[in-house]
């Protein structure tokens, strides 16, 4: 959490998936306060590790080309 903190003030714009063992949900809202994209939580599909990976890029890649235009 700290980490995030920390990268959040340095990069407003950065998207952090978060990975976890744990089920524990005061972590779950500190990330969603943070901004965090989004919040895997162990065991999960490989699959679905990609997929949020790639909208993570996805939407970074948007964001970055709608500045671009400005």
């Amino acid at each position: 959490v700290q980490l995030l903190e920390r990268l959040s003030r340095m990069h407003p714009n950065l998207r952090a998936i978060v990975v976890s063992a744990y089920q524990d949900s005061k972590l779950q809202a500190t990330a969603r306060e943070l901004g965090v994209h989004h919040y895997l939580q162990k065991p999960f599909a490989f699959d679905e590790s990609t997929g949020v990976v790639a909208q993570a890029l996805r939407e970074a890649s948007m964001d970055e080309s709608a500045d671009s235009d400005r």
